[in-house]
């Protein structure tokens, strides 16, 4: 499982680079291909030299954008080469492009272009937005809609949290409504409504940059969490519905739940789809919950203590 805006932070993956080799030789392979495109290190960006504060905001899209798509992929890579082989892959937003990389269907640098083309892309077309994690039912969305109004939800997680999305200024009133509502709520580190009207500026220009993708046939079947279904194909315009439509993370996996198990490999830097697994997993699931990477826990200790608990 690969996730998406929102699961970065300063320092993600630190532990891993310095005590792994196949995942620092595949960072360092990623770093050279994202400084030929945007002239600085990512390594630098996500490990500086003087050590930030991980609760400070890491929303610059351009940097956030290959950060998060390369120590994904990286760790991906790492697991393949240490002989753990995927038969399903899930992407949360940006992690379908990630998903979409480790299944053959589009290279390393295309994915890695494509993405940075998408963050300018958004940056300088879109308005200034936000988004928030909601912790209480979506029904509320319908019932409390003035409190909620110029928002969208972008993300469906699960019976008690979504995402809302919209403009910074529209995001910020529902925020007051809901503290003042005694429900809780975060801002998630970004400045880019995704999933929201606001994308429906760049469709056109968004889609001619993507027209001509030649995308190869998926080696693995992709769960994804815009369409609900598990795909071997990739149905027209899927990386517009990536962007746009919303993320439908409990409906699809109560759907791939329904007479199977697995065992769920969060890549993620956070360790977030674990988190939501855990509240979208029925008490008599069989499958099991393997985060990787966690903010405040020894990363290198979860990769070796992997293969005993598969």
């Amino acid at each position: 499982m690969f996730s998406g805006q929102g699961s970065q932070y300063f320092g993600m993956g630190r532990d891993l680079y310095q005590s792994d080799p196949i995942f620092r030789g595949m960072m360092d392979f990623c770093d050279v291909h994202v400084q030929g495109l945007i002239g600085v290190s990512m390594i630098d960006i996500i490990h500086p030299k003087q050590q930030q504060d991980r609760s400070l905001p890491f929303d610059n899209l351009s940097h956030s954008h290959p950060a998060l798509f390369c120590i994904q992929f990286s760790l991906a890579q790492t697991l393949l080469r240490k002989g753990l082989k995927p038969d399903l892959l899930l992407g949360y937003s940006l992690g379908e492009w990630v998903a979409l990389t480790v299944s053959g269907a589009l290279p390393f640098a295309t994915t890695l272009e494509i993405l940075i083309q998408q963050a300018a892309l958004l940056e300088n077309h879109t308005p200034q937005g936000a988004m928030l994690a909601v912790m209480s039912s979506p029904e509320i969305f319908t019932h409390k809609a003035a409190m909620f109004q110029g928002t969208t939800i972008g993300a469906y997680n699960f019976e008690t949290h979504f995402v809302i999305t919209g403009t910074r200024a529209a995001i910020e009133r529902a925020q007051t409504q809901l503290r003042m509502s005694d429900i809780s709520s975060h801002l998630l580190p970004v400045n880019t409504a995704f999933h929201s009207p606001c994308m429906d500026v760049i469709e056109a220009i968004y889609k001619d940059q993507t027209r001509n993708l030649i995308l190869e046939p998926l080696t693995v079947p992709l769960v994804s969490l815009s369409q609900t279904v598990i795909l071997k194909t990739l149905p027209t315009d899927f990386l517009w519905h990536v962007l746009r439509q919303p993320v439908r993370f409990q409906e699809t996996i109560s759907s791939i739940e329904k007479g199977d198990h697995f065992q769920y490999l969060d890549m993620g830097p956070s360790g977030t789809l674990a988190t939501l697994l855990k509240y979208t997993l029925k008490p008599d699931s069989k499958s099991s919950i393997h985060p990787i990477m966690r903010p405040y826990q020894p990363t290198m200790t979860n990769l070796e203590q992997l293969p005993s608990a598969l």
